[in-house]
């Protein structure tokens, strides 16, 4: 059921782990599904993972409820030598602006 509510409200490639109302409010907790993320300097892709960390994030409201995101975002590791970060949190420009 959530895989199905993932497809329908949110962009690719996010999935909703969880739904939770509370205190009228709606809360999402999701994350990324991509198994890579490409560096924002040199758009390499990046496989291995640094750690991760939660983003919170409002929307609109859903009828008249507030609509809050908690996106789990990963920081991953840049192989390419030459890169000044090193590591990197990876970016859901469809979500959030850098």
């Amino acid at each position: 059921m959530l895989n199905d509510l993932s497809a329908r409200l949110l962009p690719s490639p996010l999935q909703v782990e969880t739904l939770t109302l509370e205190d009228h409010r709606l809360t999402l907790d999701v994350q990324v599904t991509a198994p890579t993320a490409p560096c924002p300097t040199w758009a390499q892709p990046a496989t291995r993972i640094h750690s991760d960390d939660r983003r919170t994030l409002a929307d609109l409201p859903w009828a008249t409820l507030p609509v809050r995101l908690s996106l789990q975002v990963r920081r991953f590791f840049c192989d390419t030598s030459s890169c000044p970060r090193q590591t990197f949190t990876e970016r859901v420009p469809t979500v959030a602006r850098p």
